[in-house]
């Protein structure tokens, strides 16, 4: 039997922060992983308490990795009845918040080190989405 394709997608927002950063790379793991012909894996930040109360709404915070995990399934579950196995690996993010540059609503997360860290080693079936970046067997290619 073929080896399953592997497509890692990241991204730099998660639920419970309604954005299009969030929600629509979401969408996009669960349409992949619904057939199961592909193993794939969503790629979120994980931030710091502190950073969890400023971003997430209705004072929204996650004590565990695997907390906030089983709130993005449920959501998926319950406010789009899509039930799809894919699997979440959190990198750390931390909050930028430039006063004089942005308001309070225009944020935005950070990787905190190295996320390449997370591609599988060797694995030339894997595609990595960044955005409008796909890295495709270790080759960077835009998919504009």
């Amino acid at each position: 039997m073929a080896r399953k394709q592997h497509i890692a997608i990241f991204t730099t927002a998660s639920l419970p922060w309604m954005t299009r950063t969030a929600v629509n790379p979401l969408f996009r793991a669960a349409y992949l992983a619904k057939n199961h012909e592909r193993e794939v894996t969503l790629v979120i930040p994980w931030l710091t308490l502190k950073d969890q109360t400023l971003v997430y709404p209705n004072k929204i915070t996650f004590s565990s990795l695997e907390e906030h995990e089983a709130y993005v399934y449920c959501w998926l579950k319950k406010k789009a009845d899509i039930l799809s196995e894919f699997r979440i690996a959190f990198y750390p993010g931390k909050l930028r918040h430039i006063e004089a540059i942005f308001s309070k609503e225009k944020r935005s997360i950070l990787p905190v080190g190295d996320t390449t860290e997370m591609i599988p080693v060797g694995d030339t079936s894997s595609h990595i989405l960044l955005g409008t970046i796909m890295v495709a067997g270790g080759k960077l290619s835009s998919r504009e």
